[in-house]
């Protein structure tokens, strides 16, 4: 983790797998198995639904000087990147978790542009990648 005012830098390629754990995504289908071959898909689909609510309430926060919101949110961000396999993300979102738990709102500010990158960047992916599963259903 970052130390304290250390900007932690930006994934070095934007390639599918820096942005979800192939893993995790592996984890997923098993756990859906052959007969719900839409649960990634479902899955992916809620990330997308789910994380702009959870990024505005960080910030909301973060304006409100509300450094226990901040690491709620910011946990629950965290939570939505992990269960997809979002790992730049979830580092993130964790070094919020902490500047929120050590009432370092004004530290937190810091990482919320990283956040907005990370997140823009795996929301990039998980369409990209919600399309090819849907492509391959119907093949």
């Amino acid at each position: 983790m970052a130390n304290e005012g250390e900007r932690l830098s930006p994934s070095q390629s934007g390639s599918a797998e820096d942005q979800l754990d192939p893993t995790v995504l592996k984890g997923l289908e098993d756990l859906g198995g052959v007969e719900d071959p839409e649960f990634v898909t479902g899955i992916l689909s809620a990330f997308l639904a789910e994380t702009p609510q959870q990024l505005a309430a960080i910030e909301t926060a973060l304006a409100g000087g509300d450094p226990s919101t901040v690491a709620r949110c910011a946990h629950a961000l965290k939570g939505s990147g992990r269960g997809i396999g979002a790992m730049r993300l979830v580092e993130l979102t964790f070094a919020l978790e902490q500047k929120g738990r050590a009432g370092k709102v004004t530290a937190g500010k810091l990482l919320l542009a990283q956040i907005k990158a990370a997140l823009n960047a795996v929301s990039a992916t998980v369409k990209k990648e919600i399309s090819q599963r849907q492509a391959a259903a119907k093949k």
